[in-house]
């Protein structure tokens, strides 16, 4: 990893551990997932923040919610017990509520010498207009095809369009990333997984990824297709 790679990586890892490390009254799991669902275009199941907030609102909002229920309830604490609750009140983050809020911290710190430092002034609508793939669009970035290229704040478009994630630290060996995810993988919620570059000359799909699917397919494998679209893509504000 380079020294300015490194750097940021180091910056952005403690951002993203306020989502990975949520301590919801003395239990500490990583932040949920939540998605709105829509219907012809519409919202027809709204959640808090339209799954779109910061660590703090989503962790106080938890709290908050925990705090109200009466003493005869029967709600034993634990990660598994927070993590149904958290499900029931609609409480999370989405993909690319969290891409957006890492790339908006990413600018806030400083990175890719731009002078634009907050992600509203790029994206009309800001953090509820925007979804994967408005934010890899050509309008906003460009793809990256070569590995020795990418860089932290590089997006992976997954699903079709349909998931992200985003870069966090690069090296020689291996690519970190970090992303939100709900029934795609093994891990739900915001977490880490790591890509071990065994083929430098090779597309990311060729990589050796380690994180795997819920029924332990392997993640790359089976959720990154670039004939649907799937890439590394780069704001153009970072070029």
């Amino acid at each position: 990893m380079d020294k300015s790679n490194q750097i940021y990586y180091q910056a952005i890892n403690s951002f993203i551990q306020q989502y990975t490390e949520l301590n919801i009254n003395g239990v500490v799991i990583n932040c949920p997932y939540w998605m709105n669902k829509l219907a012809a275009g519409k919202v027809i199941r709204r959640g808090f923040a339209n799954g779109k907030g910061s660590a703090n609102e989503i962790k106080n909002e938890l709290i908050n919610r925990l705090n109200k229920l009466s003493s005869d309830a029967g709600f034993e604490l634990t990660p598994r017990n927070l993590r149904k609750f958290a499900r029931r009140e609609r409480i999370g983050i989405d993909c690319s509520g969290f891409v957006f809020r890492v790339l908006d911290e990413l600018l806030h710190l400083g990175f890719g010498n731009t002078e634009i430092k907050n992600m509203d002034n790029i994206f009309d609508g800001g953090i509820s207009k925007t979804n994967v793939k408005r934010l890899t669009s050509s309008q906003y970035s460009m793809e990256i095809t070569d590995i020795r290229d990418f860089k932290v704040g590089d997006m992976i478009r997954l699903c079709g369009g349909r998931h992200a994630a985003i870069v966090i630290g690069v090296n020689q060996k291996e690519i970190l990333y970090a992303h939100s995810s709900w029934l795609s993988t093994k891990i739900q919620g915001v977490h880490t997984s790591t890509i071990q570059i065994s083929k430098e000359n090779k597309s990311l799909g060729e990589q050796k990824w380690e994180e795997e699917t819920r029924s332990g397919e392997n993640f790359g494998i089976k959720r990154f297709n670039t004939e649907k679209g799937d890439g590394v893509f780069r704001l153009k504000i970072f070029q």
